[in-house]
């Protein structure tokens, strides 16, 4: 029985893989790609309209259709928004252009006649309107090759103590005919290990890291797709930042912050409403602790997840409507893998032994200039019980308002938000069933049994030159030697003290109090290469006792 079983899952995944194999989806644009900042701020000022952005990564052919509409309006723009547009498009230019001249041969600028003489006009040139850099390329009608290569120097300092890191980055990204694309991103990562300085970067989160003898801390990232993609619909194998939520920055439902995992993806569209559907696999809470038996570290853990957006009043407004489940200890549940019908009828047929989620949320940008949002997410929920205290009203509330005016030709925008999540929302009975990727919470990045307050404000003061500031203030309940209060998604509601069952309140235990500032300085000094740098400010208080932190960085990046 257990080996039919297997073979039944296998020929399931060799049925699903078999298309992506032979044909293929829209090659993706990354969830952290600055572009969808502006294509946000064209659609606040009324200069694109149908952005579903509450779902990404769009494909590089969805964008470029957002920035030709954006193109026809070009004499609504500001003189930078148009400079930045023109940068974008030129970004874009084998979408744009494919089809007026093509290149059918290998370029490869390394070995063209003295290219090392013209290598430094190249690398520092600050000519606008130029395509990013390849290494090498072939570009043939739809069939096209680019291979890229970076690198990244950082240092960091955290009060009176530094920290160093370096990097380097390969990205590999085709496609064969108009159906089949893929793309593969490795980065290598090392850092100088100091044990005043423990905060680890973005790409440490969630991931595993190698201690060298030598005091250096290496990890690696990994990204890759494979997709087929026609008229119809897209199905491909993934591997990549996903971001599925209204904020953008603290989504409820998928956050962009999340550890990545691979999952089989599918999407089809029909007169603007799109269905969008994923089952990855993810792994369990165990790995964060090295001295557990193999056993429990190979518990099985998947996440299926599908959501619905519509466009209403002619692509002013969108809603969207997600279920989210999250099961182990088995093989994959082909209930699950359907991309049509309702996970949690499904989950009520297997006994209910699964973690069921549902959200809503929608935009709005009826008033020029402003977009509206907000989001709603529940865990559980009991109806009798709304407007009581009960400790199973497992929910997160959402709202905010983007505000992009322009002062002087220069783009501002401003972004306000309140997000408030409920005890022990996330969490479920067992480590293969809790909302997490690897101890890290899916959804919102601060966890439950907290309340936040974010601000944001960007400006481009030219093509090249951007500012950007942040202030979060938040508000977290701590667990204690003696309570576990719902705010650690990794700690299973079984452990909760029941005699709060009907007294849990929006935030629970002792209260930290975290305010948070950021500014962050971004320049391209020459085409690719990039200077950034930043500033952070923290003060934490809990039990009337306060700790506060100074940071800085600055980082250099190339691409070629």
């Amino acid at each position: 029985m257990i080996r039919s079983h297997r073979r039944l899952k296998q020929f399931f995944l060799t049925l699903v893989a078999l298309p992506a194999l032979v044909l293929a989806i829209g090659l993706d644009v990354p969830a952290t790609d600055p572009v969808y900042d502006f294509l946000k701020r064209l659609e606040t000022r009324g200069i694109v309209r149908g952005l579903n952005d509450m779902a990404l990564p769009f494909t590089r052919d969805e964008v470029v259709a957002l920035l030709q509409k954006a193109a026809t309006k070009e004499s609504e723009l500001s003189s930078i928004e148009k400079s930045i547009l023109r940068e974008f498009l030129a970004d874009y230019r084998y979408e744009t252009k494919r089809h007026v001249s093509s290149l059918d041969s290998i370029d490869a600028p390394i070995y063209q006649k003295r290219y090392f003489w013209k290598f430094p006009g190249k690398l520092f040139s600050r000519e606008n309107g130029v395509e990013e850099n390849h290494l090498l390329m072939y570009e043939n009608g739809d069939n096209f090759f680019w291979f890229d290569v970076g690198a990244r120097a950082r240092v960091d300092w955290k009060d009176n103590h530094q920290k160093q890191m370096v990097s380097d980055r390969y990205l590999f990204r085709g496609a064969l005919g108009k159906s089949l694309t893929f793309h593969t991103f490795f980065a290598r990562i090392a850092k100088k290990y100091n044990p005043s300085f423990t905060e680890p970067y973005d790409e440490e989160i969630g991931n595993w890291s190698m201690f060298q003898p030598d005091s250096v801390v290496s990890l690696d990232v990994l990204q890759s797709s494979l997709v087929y993609h026609n008229d119809r619909f897209d199905l491909g194998l993934f591997r990549q930042p996903i971001s599925w939520g209204a904020s953008g920055t603290n989504n409820l439902i998928l956050s962009k912050n999340v550890p990545m995992f691979s999952y089989i993806g599918f999407n089809t569209r029909f007169k603007g409403v799109k269905l969008t559907f994923l089952n990855g696999s993810l792994m369990n809470d165990s790995t964060q602790f090295r001295g557990l038996s193999i056993e429990e570290r190979n518990r099985s853990k998947y996440i299926a997840a599908h959501r619905l957006d519509i466009p209403l009043f002619h692509g002013t407004t969108a809603i969207g409507f997600s279920e989210m489940v999250i099961y182990g200890d088995r093989e994959i549940e082909l209930s699950y893998v359907m991309p049509f019908g309702f996970f949690w009828a499904a989950g009520h047929s297997l006994e209910d032994r699964d973690n069921m989620l549902m959200a809503m949320d929608f935009k709005t940008t009826f008033l020029k200039n402003v977009t509206f949002y907000g989001s709603a997410l529940i865990d559980e929920m009991r109806f009798g019980e709304l407007g009581n205290h009960w400790w199973a009203n497992k929910h997160a509330l959402q709202a905010g308002a983007r505000f992009s005016p322009t002062i002087a030709s220069i783009p501002i925008d401003f972004q306000a938000e309140f997000t408030a999540v409920r005890p022990w929302t996330y969490t479920h009975k067992t480590l293969t069933t809790d909302y997490t990727q690897n101890g890290i919470c899916l959804g919102f990045p601060y966890g439950a049994n907290s309340q936040a307050w974010f601000f944001q404000i960007g400006a481009s003061f030219t093509r090249r030159l951007s500012v950007s500031g942040q202030f979060l203030h938040l508000k977290q309940g701590i667990d204690d030697a003696t309570h576990f209060w719902g705010g650690n998604p990794t700690v299973s509601y079984e452990l909760r003290d029941t005699t709060y069952d009907h007294s849990t309140k929006w935030l629970m235990g002792d209260i930290q109090i975290t305010n948070l500032m950021k500014i962050v300085c971004n320049y391209e000094l020459f085409n690719d290469f990039y200077i950034k740098t930043g500033a952070e400010f923290n003060a934490v208080e809990l039990n009337d006792e306060r700790e506060s932190h100074r940071f800085g960085y600055i980082e250099l990046e190339v691409n070629f």
